[in-house]
């Protein structure tokens, strides 16, 4: 447990014609610099840096780094998610625009530990797709959603795993997250509400998270 500004000119045109960028795709945790094999992007796409740090009780505890093809409307994104009442995770995204980049160290937000107001149910199920309990978070900050996170590995470890908790709504709307690593399939979907039990879906988190998560 305690285990995505602006646009070249040149890109804006390589992407108005459809040029799809070659990035780097790998993941590695506890630090901040991961190297792997080259992957043909969508033409929508850049090369990106999704980076997450886990604290509890205000100390951290784990971060994950990924890079990975993202998609440009998310450069620059940052947000956070509580999960437990004394375990948030802070989360920024970064990008580059030329050929196998290497995008800047992703800036996070502030950690802020104020609550306002909002209350969502809270759990976590390493075995499963789904959980739900009468457990409750209150939210922090600029925390405005409440969320249902499913995540499923295939490969060399096979695994599902839901939680429930606060997060920002940019971070619901990253879009479908996955990534093929150290042998790995991995996908995160997330539903998001804006505090009911009643959770809309079409919203999707990171894979970093889950794995956050896990560790």
């Amino acid at each position: 447990m305690s285990s995505l500004l602006g646009f070249l000119c040149t890109f804006s045109l390589f992407i108005s014609t459809g040029y799809a960028l070659s990035c780097t795709q790998c993941m590695v945790l506890g630090t901040k610099s991961c190297n792997g094999v080259s992957v043909t992007c969508p033409s929508d796409s850049v090369c990106g840096t999704y980076y997450v740090v886990g604290y509890q009780k205000g100390v951290k505890v784990s971060e994950t780094f990924t890079r990975n093809c993202i998609p440009k409307k998310q450069c620059g994104m940052k947000g956070s998610f509580t999960v437990m009442q004394d375990y948030k995770s802070e989360a920024g995204i970064s990008c580059c625009y030329t050929e196998n980049c290497t995008p800047p160290e992703p800036t996070l937000p502030k950690i802020n530990t104020q609550t306002n107001g909002l209350i969502c149910r809270s759990c976590i199920d390493i075995n499963s797709d789904w959980c739900y309990t009468s457990d409750t978070v209150e939210c922090t900050g600029n925390e405005d959603m409440c969320y249902l996170q499913t995540t499923k590995i295939e490969g060399l470890i096979s695994l599902n795993t839901a939680n429930r908790g606060c997060t920002t709504k940019n971070m619901c709307e990253l879009g479908d997250q996955s990534i093929s690593a150290h042998g790995m399939d991995m996908k995160a979907t997330m539903k998001c509400s804006s505090g009911s039990d009643a959770l809309y879906s079409g919203f999707f988190l990171s894979i970093t998270v889950a794995l956050f998560l896990l560790c």
